[in-house]
C-alpha cells in the first residue's frame, strides 16, 4: 500500500489518509515535490508521539514506513524536510489515520535507522560507481593509445618501404640499370622504324623477358 503525499512549498497533502495495522515492510508513503524543492536532499519523517520521531532519507521520492508505526491503530503524523548546503526546506505535518488491518498483532518497535548511516551508504555507492566508471574510461583511452601508436607504427613501416624503394630505383637509374619510360618508348620507336618490324615483350614464367617481333613471320624471337 502507498500513501500518496503532495508537497508545495511548506505545504503538505495526502491523497489517501488511511493505512492498516499489522503491515511490515509493504506500506510506503510517496512524495511528490514542487520545483522548490530541487537539489534539496530530502528526508522523510514519521512519528505517533513527537518525542519519537522515525527519519527515512527519501529514494526516488519514497520510503518505507517503519513498522513501529503501524503496530496498532492510531494517528500517524509524517512531514519532510531537505537539505542544500546551508539551506534547510521543512514541509509541514500530514495526518494520517492507522485503522486496525486483519495482520494486526503486538510488534516489537523497530529500530531507528540512522539518517547518517545511510547517507555515507550513499556516498560509499556514488564513489564504486564513479570508481568503475573512471576504469572503465581509463581501459578505453589505453586501448585506444594502442590502436593509435599500432597506426603510427604501420605509418612508420610503410614510409621506410617507399623511401626504400625510391632509394633503389634512384640508384638503379644511375647505374644505367632502368631508364625512364618515355625514353624507353623513345628508343623502342626509334628502334622499330630503323628495323621496319614492331617489337612485342612477354615474361616467362621464370620471370625473364622476351623481346618478339611482327613481321611477316609471327613470332620471330630476335
Amino acid at each position: 500500500m502507498t500513501v500518496e503525499l503532495t508537497v508545495s512549498g511548506s505545504e503538505i497533502r495526502a491523497k489517501e489518509r488511511t493505512l492498516a495495522s499489522g503491515a511490515d515492510g509493504t506500506a510506503r508513503a510517496r512524495f511528490s515535490f514542487d520545483g522548490t524543492w530541487d537539489g534539496f536532499v530530502k528526508t522523510a519523517v514519521f512519528f505517533r508521539e513527537a518525542d519519537r520521531p522515525f527519519r527515512v532519507l527519501l529514494e526516488g521520492d519514497g520510503a518505507l514506513l517503519p513498522a513501529a508505526l503501524l503496530a496498532e491503530p492510531g494517528r500517524l503524523y509524517a512531514g519532510v524536510f531537505g537539505t542544500k548546503g546551508e539551506k534547510t526546506a521543512t514541509s509541514a505535518l500530514a495526518v494520517l489515520e492507522v485503522v486496525r488491518g486483519a495482520a494486526d498483532g503486538a510488534l516489537p518497535p523497530e529500530p531507528e535507522a540512522s539518517v547518517y548511516a545511510q547517507l555515507a551508504d550513499a556516498v560509499q555507492e556514488a564513489r564504486r560507481e564513479a570508481a568503475a566508471i573512471a576504469e572503465g574510461l581509463r581501459r578505453e583511452t589505453a586501448a585506444f593509445e594502442e590502436r593509435l601508436s599500432a597506426g603510427e607504427e604501420t605509418r612508420r613501416k610503410n614510409e621506410a618501404r617507399r623511401e626504400q624503394a625510391e632509394a633503389e630505383r634512384a640508384a638503379a637509374f644511375e647505374e644505367g640499370r632502368i631508364v625512364p619510360r618515355a625514353l624507353f618508348e623513345a628508343l623502342i620507336g626509334a628502334l622499330e622504324e630503323t628495323l621496319g618490324v614492331r617489337l612485342r615483350f612477354e615474361r616467362t614464367e621464370r620471370g625473364d623477358v622476351l623481346c618478339l617481333t611482327e613481321t611477316k613471320k609471327k613470332g620471330e624471337r630476335i
